[in-house]
């Protein structure tokens, strides 16, 4: 058996040749944040098909256009993804619940390699600030979860990870929606008010404008242009959708809020954005885009 494919910047395409008798594989194949030079490998079922039947998977190059009337869109080849089909996409999502979630957990700790060794978290069973103080006793940088639930994500920020997420294929094309808490010792850290800003920087600076959470779906749109859905799936962009209307409803004093912030040119055109969130006074960029 032998996988062939090709990369662009975000994924990696691969089918198996010749056929091969098993009927599960276990690969799942992302990029390292973007990185072109290698990838990581998460264990996972790559369900292998007749090449009749399905073709190797291509994305094409993906191009926005902004008018700023709130119609951003993606080009895909034939047809376009706008902000008005992503917001349906998030919305109609639905978290695993019930059986249906304890089934999955079982299935992926036995068959997803990638998760063997990361402590599991269950917002049911499990508080945010203990699981904080058991994952600090082991040398994990990632937990994982099937709770989508926004009460948990802001908790597990304010307990200092980063919850991301990844997506894992099942069967019938089944897309799971995992969140991955990161918790990462060592971090940038940037103080605004002791940040020396150059002369030639305020002298460029002079032909933009910068504006906080006037254009959400825009930053989306592009955050997913520049880098792929990566770790912003659809599970991730409907949690923070769910927290963009409603914050933390839970019985903790958190002070968390979701932002996007947006660059502007003097046409009036968006040339770079960030997405993150407060907790607090500090503020977590998650990621951004820019273009050239």
């Amino acid at each position: 058996v032998t996988f062939s494919g090709r990369q662009d910047s975000d994924w990696l395409a691969t089918k198996v040749e010749p056929p091969a008798k098993s009927r599960w594989f276990r690969l799942f194949i992302i990029s390292n944040w973007g990185a072109y030079d290698y990838v990581w490998l998460h264990g996972l079922a790559l369900r292998v098909s007749s090449e009749e039947s399905e073709a190797c998977i291509e994305r094409p190059q993906q191009q926005p256009s902004h008018n700023g009337t709130g119609d951003a869109a993606i080009s895909t080849g034939e047809s376009q993804l706008k902000q008005a089909d992503l917001r349906k996409d998030d919305e109609d999502w639905e978290q695993l619940r019930g059986y249906q979630k304890v089934l999955f957990q079982a299935l992926f700790c036995d068959r997803v390699l990638f998760l063997e060794d990361k402590p599991y978290l269950d917002y049911k069973w499990h508080q945010a600030d203990e699981y904080a103080r058991l994952f600090l006793l082991q040398h994990a940088e990632m937990g994982w979860s099937l709770d989508f639930s926004p009460n948990l994500f802001c908790e597990l920020a304010y307990e200092g990870f980063n919850p991301t997420s990844i997506e894992v294929a099942s069967d019938n094309d089944f897309m799971v929606q995992v969140l991955t808490p990161c918790f990462e010792p060592e971090r940038n850290v940037l103080e605004c008010l002791r940040t020396h800003v150059s002369k030639k920087v305020r002298k460029r600076a002079k032909h933009y404008s910068i504006t906080v959470d006037a254009a959400y779906d825009d930053v989306v749109l592009g955050c997913i242009m520049q880098h792929g859905e990566g770790w912003l799936y659809r599970g991730e962009r409907w949690v923070l959708r769910q927290l963009r209307k409603c914050g933390y409803t839970g019985p903790k004093d958190i002070m968390f809020a979701i932002h996007s912030f947006e660059l502007w040119d003097e046409q009036g055109d968006l040339v770079a954005g960030d997405l993150g969130y407060t907790v607090g006074g500090v503020y977590i960029s998650q990621t951004g885009f820019h273009k050239d």
